[in-house]
């Protein structure tokens, strides 16, 4: 889809340029063919009890009530298993066990088995949380222990493929690029990925952050671009202004977040929902973020990422172009969900168009990695110290003409680097 309708559409545009990409069409996501029993699993939901050393499984079998099994293991080694009927919840006491983090991505194999039907699958023994750290500031907390989510915006784009990758090694080179680089989230942007990518973020030991993907009518630059500049507030019950009118599309964003909360429910490394950016389509976004807490439990929600904060649990900013100020706010955490942005152009990526003055350009490497330096070893650690708990840089990679990646959009070359490893991939 693209602007063309109110149908979702994330960063893609007819007439694309400067943060708007390709449009396109066609099947990106992984398809498959499957024989099936006539009672089969239709859908399996996984939900860690960290702190009651348990693993809760609930097993989909349609109209079908029949007898389930649940086995969760460690290579050869039995570590729990649970019994029922596919009307019941199966509670796997675990007793010991490993946590699983970025640092410890630590997996344990799942088998559930549904009358003739088998299904193997996995889980990660992770619990996060807002608490109160020990200033008083409200912060993340991962596995009971105060977290900082230091992290980079991954639009997940390709040269060759736009929103296809070259190879599922493609997609393990970017998640391991950015931890090789000390970052241990990634924020995926407006894009839902094939599972295979989620599984690696599971495997490999990385946080995401996913956004529901936006969508809506035509964008007023006056809300989108120009108003957030002056700090104006906005509530976002009016349809008109945030390009939300259609009723069909307000009732498409309401299923297509239960779809999209249900598809990735069970993959330990999404900790996060980020229900609209920076106003594009945004509406409701309360009632929108009470909808995603009664699907999901289990993780924290960013209601408005960027300019038209309603008053959900996380304030979250983007600040380009100046300095990393912000009053704190012992009400909720603070997290900055965008910054930096900083724009260079290299090999393999193409001219920048301009951004209005919404980033901050570079006319030589030296000068971009001198600041970039400045950012992430004074500004960020500033910021820390005022309560800030948690930090999206943007981006892992250039796309198209948004030059402000670290690195290059075909993937040759890091241009900014936390570990003195510029230079060619």
């Amino acid at each position: 889809e693209s602007d063309a309708s109110y149908h979702s559409r994330g960063r893609q545009r007819l007439q694309s340029g400067g943060i708007w990409h390709t449009a396109q069409s066609g099947i990106w996501q992984t398809v498959w063919l499957e024989n099936l029993p006539e009672n089969y699993i239709r859908s399996l939901r996984i939900t860690p009890d960290y702190d009651g050393g348990a693993v809760i499984v609930e097993v989909d079998t349609g109209y079908a009530d029949i007898p389930v099994m649940a086995i969760a293991s460690v290579g050869k080694k039995l570590v729990a298993t649970a019994e029922g009927s596919s009307s019941e919840t199966l509670v796997l006491e675990l007793g010991q066990f490993e946590s699983w983090s970025p640092e410890h991505p630590f997996l344990y194999d799942l088998i559930v088995t549904a009358g003739d039907d088998r299904v193997l699958s996995y889980f990660g023994m992770r619990k996060i949380e807002v608490c109160a750290g020990e200033d008083g500031y409200k912060r993340i907390y991962l596995n009971n222990s105060e977290y900082f989510c230091d992290g980079l915006l991954d639009e997940g784009y390709w040269p060759d493929g736009l929103y296809t990758a070259p190879a599922d090694e493609a997609l393990v080179f970017d998640i391991d690029t950015a931890k090789r680089e000390g970052f241990n989230t990634l924020r995926k942007h407006m894009k839902i990925e094939p599972l295979r990518w989620y599984y690696h973020c599971d495997r490999r030991g990385v946080l995401v952050w996913q956004d529901l993907v936006c969508g809506g009518g035509k964008y007023s630059k006056a809300v989108t671009s120009l108003l957030p500049v002056t700090g104006m507030k906005l509530r976002d019950n009016d349809y008109q202004k945030f390009a939300r009118s259609d009723d069909r599309g307000r009732e498409e964003y309401i299923r297509e977040l239960e779809a999209t909360v249900n598809l990735l429910y069970n993959s330990p490394s999404v900790v996060l929902w980020t229900a609209f950016n920076e106003g594009w389509g945004q509406f409701d976004a309360l009632e929108a973020e009470d909808r995603i807490h009664e699907l999901d439990r289990t993780r924290l929600i960013d209601h408005a990422s960027g300019w038209y904060d309603q008053g959900g649990e996380l304030r979250s900013l983007h600040i380009y172009s100046r300095k990393l100020n912000f009053h704190p706010d012992t009400s909720r955490p603070t997290v900055l969900s965008a910054f930096g942005g900083y724009l260079l152009g290299a090999q393999g990526s193409r001219p920048w168009s301009g951004m209005g003055g919404s980033y901050r350009s570079f006319d030589s490497i030296k000068s971009l990695r001198e600041a970039f330096g400045a950012l992430y070893g004074g500004e960020l650690e500033d910021a820390k110290r005022r309560g800030l708990c948690a930090a999206i840089y943007t981006q892992l990679s250039d796309v198209e003409e948004e030059c402000n990646g670290i690195m290059t959009y075909d993937r040759r070359t890091l241009k900014l680097s936390r570990t003195g490893g510029e230079g060619d991939l």
